[in-house]
């Protein structure tokens, strides 16, 4: 048996009798010595309670516990953390969903950098398995420095579902939806939601045409001509932008053709059938003149 016991102050090493080490006070390691605990063992941070230590379970496995649980788990390639982590936050004040990770304190600014090589990329991963497959990257964020181009990939579709070029372009690789507004803008054809019979067409000539219950409502052709189908509406006026901005102008029961100043140069009464010129009427010899009937 080995026996050191020294009372008041105490100094206890007994090992037949237990009591195995006990010192009131500080203890220090003096010269080069090792201070070593054996592998498997634990080193108590709270008296004889066992509820929070440290473990080293195998050559390169370090473990922490609190309260009782696995809180980290250290190897020699990497670190593994049980619990949510957070950086100046306090997981357990966040949503469930999102509280693996808190940033910030709420205060100030507060960033995440991801730095990568100047030909290389940043990446955000969504993962739903580990089977070093697609599931490690169903969805996908990722910066190109090269082109200073960011990606947006769903399903593990190597072709980017939205591209955001460095000039501001956005690029996507397939349908648009919001509300009722343009959904499909595939092969030069741009559809409504829910009325594929509505939509805008880029034909093969450069035309652009309008169709509304799939017939052909407005053509737009490239020498700048506009053809429409139906009725023309207008609520005011239309203007003639050839050499001086002159225009036909709806007034009341009547048509108005005036010059850039405003000056009308014919009224037509569509309710009288009447027709005033404000200036001289010439007509050619050849031509029938009648007044009244």
């Amino acid at each position: 048996d080995i026996d050191l016991v020294h009372a008041t102050n105490t100094l206890k090493f007994v090992q037949g009798g237990s009591d195995r080490f006990s010192v009131s006070g500080d203890v220090g390691v003096l010269g080069s010595t090792d201070f070593f605990i054996p592998q498997g063992r634990k080193l108590l941070l709270d008296g004889a309670g066992g509820h929070t230590y440290l473990e080293e379970e195998s050559d390169s496995n370090l473990k922490i516990y609190v309260a009782g649980t696995q809180v980290v788990n250290i190897s020699n390639d990497q670190w593994v953390f049980d619990k949510p982590i957070g950086i100046g936050g306090t997981p357990d004040q966040f949503h469930d969903d999102a509280d693996d990770l808190i940033v910030g304190g709420g205060s100030g600014n507060t960033g995440l950098t991801i730095q990568s090589g100047t030909t290389g990329y940043g990446s955000i991963f969504f993962a739903d398995g580990t089977a070093d497959d697609a599931t490690e990257k169903r969805g996908q964020i990722r910066y190109l420095q090269g082109t200073e181009r960011m990606d947006f990939h769903t399903d593990n579709v190597a072709t980017a579902a939205l591209s955001l070029a460095a000039a501001g372009d956005a690029t996507f690789a397939g349908k648009i939806t919001s509300g009722n507004d343009i959904v499909n803008a595939t092969a030069g054809v741009y559809t409504w939601v829910g009325d594929t019979d509505t939509y805008i067409q880029r034909s093969a000539g450069n035309e652009i045409t309008f169709k509304t219950g799939a017939s052909t409502a407005l053509v737009l052709d490239s020498s700048q001509n506009a053809t429409f189908a139906g009725n023309v509406t207008l609520n005011s006026r239309l203007t003639f932008d050839y050499g001086g901005d002159h225009y036909l102008e709806a007034g009341t029961d009547t048509w108005n053709f005036k010059s850039a100043s405003g000056t009308t140069a014919l009224q037509l009464n569509h309710s009288t059938q009447a027709a005033t010129f404000a200036g001289a009427v010439s007509l050619t010899r050849s031509e029938e003149r009648r007044v009244g009937k």
